[in-house]
């Protein structure tokens, strides 16, 4: 398996859970950053958006992930890949999971930077339509106009604006994501191979694949919701008013004194709907484009 294997599937799982978690998605991040507006409910978020702004707006900012995601998904499975082939073999399911967890928070580490850019302009594409302008005077158009209209007038500087507080989120999250996942494919009991032929797709193994992917990707957001919370808030803040925070911890004292402790979970529901089946295709799509590759080459 080379290095362009693991880049490769990591793209085609990306572009597939872009697509599916999209709606929800942007259902999230409008509940993270303004959920008095929505009753702080998943229900009145999604009605309104689909009766104010129509149907395709649930895939608002879409080519900022589908962009992004040629660097994001690529990097996270092709990076974690490549360093579990030169890990040193050990002898224990519990330290190659290990290993799994290390080799996950670099490849989570090593996208920061494209992560950071891609998740700010996203952001405000999906939350410019509730600012009041209408639709007629949206900022931002697509992906590459949006990038250019923040670096003309904000700085380039700006595109990375909650670069330490998406790197606190992603390096802890992503060595969750790959431990936990094999930790349940290699598991004694409700272990599974990866399906290597079409007819193997419709198997057993397959549906405990995408479960497995998509509890991977449920309990590594989880643990890291009250971050995503703040990072939402941080890229968003100063797009249509004056900023209200200096950083990341002081949006988190506003947040405690404004709301309480249950600001942590804005949005965590629409956030569960949506990482399961995102993540259960993006790890099917992935592992499924490792085998079809290997497979090719024989």
């Amino acid at each position: 398996m080379s290095v362009f294997d693991t880049y490769l599937s990591g793209l085609v799982g990306g572009l597939v859970g872009a697509y599916v978690g999209q709606p929800m998605d942007i259902v999230k991040v409008r509940l993270q950053i303004a959920p008095a507006t929505y009753n702080n409910s998943i229900k009145v978020c999604a009605s309104q958006i689909y009766k104010t702004e129509g149907v395709k707006s649930f895939w608002r900012g879409i080519t900022a992930p589908l962009a992004g995601m040629l660097a994001i998904n690529g990097i996270i499975f092709g990076v974690e890949g490549h360093m579990m082939k030169h890990m040193p073999k050990v002898d224990t399911r519990a330290e190659h999971i290990k290993q799994h967890f290390v080799c996950g928070c670099v490849a989570g580490t090593s996208q920061v930077p494209v992560c950071t850019a891609v998740e700010l302009i996203k952001v405000r594409m999906q939350v410019q339509e509730m600012q009041g302008r209408g639709k007629g005077a949206l900022k931002y158009t697509n992906f590459f106009q949006a990038a250019g209209h923040i670096v003309k007038h904000e700085g380039a500087r700006s595109l990375f604006n909650g670069f330490w507080i998406t790197a606190s989120r992603e390096i802890y999250s992503y060595g969750l994501y790959f431990s936990f996942y094999y930790w349940l494919q290699t598991h004694p009991k409700y272990g599974f191979k990866t399906p290597s032929s079409v007819k193997e797709m419709m198997s057993l193994d397959m549906l405990k694949l995408c479960i497995a992917g998509g509890l991977a990707g449920c309990l590594a957001w989880s643990s890291i919701f009250p971050i995503d919370v703040i990072k939402s808030r941080i890229q968003i803040d100063g797009f249509a008013e004056k900023r209200k925070y200096t950083g990341a911890l002081d949006c988190a004292r506003q947040a405690y004194r404004n709301e309480g402790f249950v600001w942590m979970y804005r949005g965590i529901g629409a956030l569960l709907i949506r990482s399961f089946p995102t993540n259960a295709v993006t790890f099917a799509g992935s592992v499924l484009t490792i085998e079809w590759l290997k497979n090719a080459r024989k």
